[in-house]
């Protein structure tokens, strides 16, 4: 690529602000009283509502782990290197521009942004985009097991809140009773339950006591993987 390759710095940095953001939300609503019949506080939010927000941050907290893989992707295509100024090894020459890069990637000659995304998830499918230009995929083929099968479940929880389909919930049901190792869940239980709850599976070498933290703690997690920095930029 003529010129200066794109900078990954810039997208590892706004993933990390982003989640930042949310998890000071997160924090937030956990502070705030619940309604109830012992609480007549004109500031409190009833115990379903806060749920309901902590599903819609948990949806947000997905979406910018989509937009990182997305735009690291694209950078790496234009031969941009890894934060700490080393390079991975194409497989093919540096795409021209970012614009070259989303078609070369997507095979589409007409791929617009306005209008298209990369297809990230499962995290398979970003793997597989990686090892389309990169030697053996790295560094995306380089999370262990563990945290891949917990980005797979972020996407199916995501896909519940956005989404009431029997599909949909089915495949919510699988995820919530494998993190929380329940063997049934109650009628009405929700995104927002599952997220508050302790995990009973591995997140790797995270921290947290509920599963929203656990997840903060994993894409952070993820920054220094994917995208190397010289010194570390996640703070868990």
């Amino acid at each position: 690529m003529a010129g200066r390759p794109p900078s990954l710095f810039s997208v590892a940095s706004k993933f990390l602000a982003e989640i930042s953001s949310i998890e000071t939300m997160y924090r937030l609503i956990q502070n705030v009283p619940r309604t109830g019949p012992w609480s007549n506080n004109q500031s409190a939010i009833h115990p379903r509502q806060a749920q309901k927000l902590t599903s819609f941050l948990f949806a947000a907290l997905v979406a910018s782990l989509d937009r990182y893989i997305e735009e690291s992707l694209v950078r790496y295509r234009c031969g941009a290197p890894y934060p700490s100024r080393e390079k991975p090894t194409l497989t093919v020459p540096p795409a021209a521009s970012i614009a070259a890069a989303y078609r070369d990637i997507s095979g589409m000659p007409t791929f617009d942004r306005k209008k298209h995304y990369l297809k990230v998830s499962p995290y398979s499918e970003a793997e597989k985009l990686a090892r389309s230009f990169m030697v053996h995929g790295k560094p995306y083929s380089a999370l262990d097991a563990d945290w891949k099968a917990r980005i797979n479940d972020a996407y199916e929880i995501r896909h519940r809140v956005a989404h009431n389909s029997a599909k949909s919930r089915a495949a919510f049901k699988s995820v919530a009773l494998r993190l929380t190792g329940r063997t049934s869940l109650h009628k009405n239980y929700s995104v927002g339950n599952l997220l508050l709850e302790e995990p009973r599976v591995s997140f790797g070498k995270t921290a947290g006591a509920s599963i929203f933290e656990r997840y903060v703690s994993l894409f952070c997690s993820l920054i220094p993987v994917i995208t190397p920095f010289s010194s570390s930029a996640s703070r868990h």
